[in-house]
């Protein structure tokens, strides 16, 4: 699926990018060779390789954000692998069922990929929606999600 990165920033909340496939600037206060880094790519090694390991699952904490985020993408580390919800299911998860809109600009700004499977959720409209911050289904981003969808699905049993 490509190289990912991933770095400890200074608040002490991961950080994940690919750079191969999204054209993303690592923040500032990112640190790429913090111990804790290797639990994270340990789990993401397992998973890829087709264990039935869930990255969501992994004890790495929520990251920082601002109240909502943090509820949403605490409810986003409940859909179970192989699995999808929608955005509206999302926002209700998270405590406000008519904030699926809230729920998707959530979604959009995870700094954690994998460990807060944003992939898991899709539109009530059908598809796959969007993914890292993009909506063109043509773009490498939302083929990732497609690919990622693919493989939880393909690995749902293992």
């Amino acid at each position: 699926m490509g190289s990912l990165v991933i770095g400890v920033r200074c608040d002490g909340n991961l950080w994940t990018d690919w750079p191969d496939r999204f054209e993303h600037d690592w923040p500032d206060d990112t640190l790429l060779d913090q111990t804790c880094c290797l639990d994270a790519s340990g789990v993401l090694s397992r998973y890829f390789a087709g264990e039935a390991v869930d990255p969501a699952l992994a004890a790495c904490p929520t990251p920082t954000g601002p109240p909502f985020h943090r509820a949403t993408w605490t409810a986003c580390r409940s859909v179970p692998r192989g699995s999808t919800i929608t955005y509206g299911q999302l926002a209700a998860l998270a405590g406000a069922p008519r904030a699926a809109r809230a729920a998707g600009a959530a979604m959009r700004s995870n700094p954690l990929p994998l460990f807060i499977p944003c992939h898991r959720i899709v539109p009530s409209s059908g598809g796959i929606g969007g993914f890292a911050g993009r909506q063109d289904i043509s773009s490498p981003a939302v083929r990732f999600k497609y690919d990622l969808l693919e493989f939880e699905s393909a690995h749902a049993g293992t």
